[in-house]
């Protein structure tokens, strides 16, 4: 990979975190790129570490989702003499580049020097040269030049367009974010097509985070890959050229949709479980489901409208705009049930589809449009910027981990969210009460919310709720009786029932 490969690869990564941590994306990008050396580093490369981070890091009292695994090479160390001594060390190993920079944020968000924050203030800044500088100065870097290096990095390849990627997404607008997977074969073959039509594709297990999808697809060897995946925060992640030829329906007895139609996938919500083939069942109450698929479905709508425009393509025309499963029927796809086999219990169909993207074609806003972010800060008061514990595109995300005696305010200071006023609302619950789990991987929790590292699987049984919290990542959060001392084995209450 190119210098510049690897900054139109990592900038986007590093967009995606900032909406979720409030941690300039410019700065991550910078960091990434003077740290692992554009992603050649042997820890870079070999355990997808792209910041140095050791397996013991500030007494590891910060939440982190980092799950144990090593990569042990060695490494120079300096005595107090000045004087150079190599020693085998044991750094932090990651399934990909993404979990390496969420461990990095999660780091740079909770590390602390004593009972304070090491980089507070951090969170929610700006300005790149003052957050650059709150890094140095918590202690990060030795280096006296390392606030220049990273502000000439971030001014070198205007970093800067990261911060503004669209945070808000307005009515007819579209946040397409360039993710090229420059790493996977179907990319380096280099054959185009002639765009005929666009094949709609759900990617076929829970998972809503398509970033997972664009690290999966970035390596040699990958077996497949989509020009885009859609996620339900209304973002569209382009992972090829729209005229590359694809690797996303295989084919059928009449040849390859590959060949001529451009292969979009939709993520699907973490509140759903396969059973068996296309058959799933629902693990929530409905809602969360809903609203995921609802998401994608007018994102969809937008993005296909803007390819139609692009390619002049008539969207109700016969076999422009297909199903992987309508492409199957033709005989240029590979035997899927997508996208129908979510849609059909929404009462969504894809004729309906095919006259929504024609309707959204006579707007005029369908077109990539960056609109002004609006962020959630979570403090004690607004006055109080060294107690801010997050910045959220998302206003539902900043009151996922606004704790007891901290409001969520807008950007114009004023408060739309209060954990103790919420609190009060919240219906009595008779604890302690059992729960079933049928599910083998449910994993445990050191805290109420997946920010918390892991401490096991439940496995499949009955077991104890003593306490429920709200958290990240689930609907509400339950304590296992077995870790009731210490508070720190928890499960999510959207995977379990209820029976006593």
């Amino acid at each position: 990979m190119t210098e510049k490969e690897f900054v139109s690869y990592i900038g986007p990564l590093a967009a995606t975190d900032m909406k979720k941590t409030g941690i300039l994306a410019s700065v991550t990008a910078a960091q990434a790129i003077l740290e692992s050396g554009y992603g050649s580093t042997e820890l870079a490369v070999a355990a997808n570490n792209l910041f140095g981070m050791k397996a013991t890091l500030s007494g590891n009292n910060w939440p982190s989702e980092w799950d144990g695994q090593t990569y042990t090479k060695d490494t120079k160390e300096q005595d107090k003499g000045g004087n150079e001594y190599t020693v085998s060390a044991a750094f932090r190993k990651y399934a990909s580049h993404a979990a390496s920079i969420k461990d990095h944020s999660d780091y740079l968000a909770g590390a602390k020097n004593g009972s304070a924050l090491r980089y507070a203030g951090l969170i929610g800044e700006t300005d790149y040269k003052t957050a650059a500088a709150l890094i140095k100065d918590g202690g990060y870097a030795t280096d006296i030049n390392y606030v220049s290096k990273l502000c000439n990095i971030i001014e070198k390849w205007n970093l800067t367009k990261y911060d503004e990627a669209p945070q808000k997404r307005s009515e007819g607008t579209l946040n397409i974010i360039e993710s090229i997977v420059t790493n996977s074969d179907c990319y380096k073959t280099g054959r185009t097509i002639t765009v005929k039509g666009l094949m709609l594709h759900s990617v076929g297990c829970p998972q809503p985070k398509a970033t997972v999808f664009v690290n999966n697809w970035n390596k040699p060897g990958a077996g497949a890959c989509v020009h885009a995946v859609i996620d339900a925060e209304g973002s569209v992640y382009q992972l090829l050229p729209w005229n590359r030829r694809g690797w996303h329906c295989a084919s059928g007895q009449k040849g390859s949709g590959n060949n001529t139609h451009i292969g979009v996938e939709m993520t699907e919500p973490a509140t759903i479980r396969y059973t068996s083939g296309a058959n799933w069942k629902e693990t929530g109450d409905g809602t969360n489901t809903r609203a995921h698929v609802m998401a994608t479905y007018k994102t969809a709508v937008e993005l296909f409208a803007y390819l139609c425009k692009k390619y002049s393509l008539n969207p109700t025309a016969d076999g422009v705009i297909i199903s992987h499963h309508e492409g199957n029927v033709r005989g240029i796809a590979s035997n899927h049930g997508d996208v129908e086999h979510i849609w059909n219990k929404f009462g969504l169909t894809m004729d309906q589809f095919r006259r929504d993207v024609k309707a959204a074609m006579s707007g005029t806003g369908t077109s990539p449009a960056t609109q002004t972010r609006e962020l959630y800060r979570v403090r004690k008061t607004w006055a109080d910027a060294k107690s801010q514990i997050g910045a959220f595109s998302v206003l539902e995300n900043a009151k996922a981990v606004c704790k007891e005696g901290y409001t969520v305010f807008n950007s114009k200071g004023q408060a739309v969210f209060s954990n103790e006023v919420e609190a009060q609302k919240k219906p009595n619950v008779n604890l302690p009460y059992k729960v079933k789990v049928d599910i083998s991987d449910l994993r445990i929790r050191k805290g109420p919310g997946t920010n918390y590292g892991s401490a096991g699987y439940t496995g499949e049984g009955v077991f104890t709720i003593v306490k429920e919290k709200d958290g990240p990542g689930a609907t509400k959060w339950g304590l296992l009786k077995s870790y009731e001392g210490q508070e720190n084995g928890w499960i999510s209450l959207d995977y379990a029932t209820k029976i006593a």
